[in-house]
């Protein structure tokens, strides 16, 4: 879905991507996104069977990627303004896209299979990734793209934190997984970040609408 509307977004630009490439780019993310439930069973007792459509399901991502990544026109990057944060929005989800599709593919190894699957940080730090940097960030960027939020000092208060709270819990979450450093207090703080951000945004459009209201009364 998040795909298609960046597509969406190169037509109402007019845009031209190719779409033979992009649209064997959504068949084999697809296909890989079906087949990667059994990515999810790697570490039960029946992994012997589930195996091989798992291998096969990294395999179909990292092709669809591929194709992807060169279906975009070479000016794609121009759409999204270099002052605005949707530019910095979309730079994190193909980076989250990417890195994504990387711990994917180290996961189907024997050796990392344990370490992925019954690590619950790493667990966390996948969810995280998929849901905040992904979905969340690609959907603020098209909404900052379009001016569905307002350039106020909330919204950009908003994603400053919204961003170093993730950037902060993400890495957190990573290196207490790997046994390296973990703190709940510093995460309970990049939380509150996000959470900060969250209201930031939301409370955006009341400062919009009141900064018109004033600048109208004033004028009366």
């Amino acid at each position: 879905m998040i795909i298609g509307l960046v597509y969406k977004l190169f037509e109402d630009k007019w845009l031209n991507f190719d779409t033979k490439k992009a649209r064997k780019a959504l068949f084999f993310l697809a296909a890989g996104t079906l087949f990667g439930v059994c990515l999810s069973y790697l570490g039960m007792e029946f992994l012997s069977k589930i195996y091989p459509i798992a291998i096969l399901s990294v395999i179909f991502k990292a092709i669809g990627l591929w194709y992807l990544l060169f279906s975009f026109p070479k000016q794609w990057l121009s759409i999204f303004s270099s002052k605005g944060w949707s530019r910095k929005y979309i730079f994190i989800f193909l980076g989250a896209l990417i890195l994504k599709s990387l711990l994917q593919t180290i996961s189907v190894f024997p050796s990392a299979i344990d370490l992925f699957f019954n690590n619950k940080y790493l667990i966390l730090a996948y969810l995280h990734l998929s849901l905040i940097a992904m979905i969340s960030c690609s959907l603020l960027a098209l909404m900052h793209h379009y001016g569905w939020i307002a350039n106020t000092f909330l919204s950009r208060l908003g994603n400053v934190f919204l961003m170093m709270g993730f950037v902060v819990s993400e890495v957190l979450l990573v290196t207490g997984g790997l046994g390296m450093f973990y703190s709940p207090i510093i995460m309970l703080i990049a939380s509150g970040s996000m959470a900060f951000a969250v209201l930031c945004l939301i409370l955006s459009p009341i400062q919009n609408k009141f900064s018109l209201w004033k600048r109208t009364n004033g004028s009366l």
